[in-house]
């Protein structure tokens, strides 16, 4: 749907909305859902309960021609569907959702070539072609409002939340949308919030977690002399292990904000030797990131993660440099760091219970059974006593002739098969 009409006129703006659960492309047609956007008052519709977090996505197209300084304002959202205009004295503050509580984001395309099966599965037909929005980079305002530029024929996709906070009355709230691009006329919509009359808490009855690896992060975000940056170790006295860690912060709290948590999937202690040859791990690092993570300081609510793996798997410590997963090398340094990284969680404070064990995360299959199996065993033999969670089903489907080890049921607590 175009806000607005729907014909472009020559210094105008157009743009539509879609819903926070829409796979936006670059090709994608404006839609019409009358659910989401009326198109005849131009106000953008959504609910929310006390306490949550909410978003909508806007689009906008700008034709032939590019748009230099386009600027977004979001105004208060106040109760009982007034304006601001319609207040004779100044709205009492129980009235009001300050506009700080909305945060745009500008969103990136990556392109798709290939396509997981469950997503396949899930169409009526071929999938869409082009490029789909993902990425969210957040619109900081440095003094001159939320402002970039959109090159002509290259579609501008907004992402957007609205946090209620748990001080909000219910009701019904409005607040203005204003988009303006110099040379053409502004557009301008409203967003009609219904805040119903009961809050979420601030506790994770169900938890959803999800995981990221901080490589893929340093690679897509940091630079050392034009070249992507992976650290070898994140040494947080390095500026650029600081930046990525700025970055990896910034994403964990949005995802928190929707109520998912993340945790790194290759963050590991420093693996070193004594004058004894004996392993030792410094955590020091480790420990400084992960941590606020754990206990929940990094986030507003003190609320911390609810699982985040042990760091041992099958790439680490590095099986080949200890002559195999199957060596007897490679069995006793993997029960040393087993040992002490058990140890080392035990002396942090409330966080014994978050910690589980995810060792196997290689490509689901026969092979995938066994050495899964083989990494159990001395997991089990080394802390016997941390949760070890498969991606492998407990029962192999028929259609597979995959067999699981005798042993598998007694080598894994959490089933969480791929889709």
């Amino acid at each position: 749907m175009l806000l607005g009409g729907c014909e472009r006129q020559v210094g105008t703006i157009d743009a539509w909305v879609a819903d926070d659960m829409v796979n936006l492309t670059d090709r994608m047609p404006p839609t019409v859902d009358p659910e989401v956007f009326d198109p005849e008052t131009n106000t953008i519709h959504t609910f929310a309960a006390v306490n949550e977090t909410v978003s909508f996505q806007i689009v906008i197209d700008p034709g032939d021609e590019p748009m230099r300084g386009v600027k977004i304002e979001f105004g208060d959202l106040l109760r009982s569907g007034r304006t601001a205009g319609t207040f004779r004295r100044k709205p009492a503050p129980e009235d009001v959702i300050g506009a700080e509580n909305i945060r745009p984001f500008r969103m990136l395309p990556v392109s798709i070539s290939a396509y997981p099966a469950w997503y396949l599965r899930l169409l009526d037909g071929a999938p869409p072609e082009g490029s789909f929005y993902d990425p969210l980079v957040p619109l900081e305002d440095e003094g001159e409002g939320l402002r970039f530029d959109v090159a002509s024929g290259e579609r501008c996709a907004l992402w957007v939340d609205l946090y209620v906070p748990r001080d909000a009355m219910p009701g019904k709230y409005v607040a203005p949308v204003t988009i303006a691009s110099r040379g053409r006329s502004r557009w301008t919509a409203r967003i009609e919030l219904e805040v119903y009359d009961f809050v979420l808490p601030d506790a994770r009855p169900i938890a959803a977690v999800g995981g990221f690896d901080h490589r893929a992060i340093f690679r897509a975000f940091i630079r050392q002399n034009g070249r992507p940056y992976v650290p070898a170790h994140l040494d947080r006295r390095r500026p650029l292990v600081r930046e990525g860690l700025v970055v990896i912060r910034q994403l964990m709290r949005l995802a928190h904000a929707h109520r998912l948590d993340l945790f790194d999937r290759g963050i590991h202690p420093v693996l070193k030797r004594d004058m004894f040859g004996k392993i030792r791990l410094d955590w020091e690092n480790y420990d400084a990131i992960v941590t606020p993570y754990l206990t929940g300081s990094a986030f507003e609510d003190r609320i911390g993660c609810p699982a985040w793996p042990a760091p041992f798997h099958e790439d680490w410590p590095n099986p080949d440099t200890y002559r195999g997963v199957r060596s007897d090398a490679y069995a006793a340094v993997a029960g040393s760091v087993l040992a002490a990284s058990r140890e080392h969680f035990d002396k942090l404070p409330g966080v014994d219970e978050q910690i589980f064990h995810w060792p196997f995360r290689g490509k689901v299959g026969a092979e995938g059974y066994e050495r899964h199996a083989r990494l159990g065993r001395i997991i089990r033999s080394a802390d016997p006593q941390t949760p070890i969670l498969s991606q492998l089903p407990l029962h192999p489907p028929k259609p597979t002739n995959w067999r699981a080890p005798e042993d598998f049921a007694q080598l894994a607590d959490i089933f969480a098969p791929r889709a």
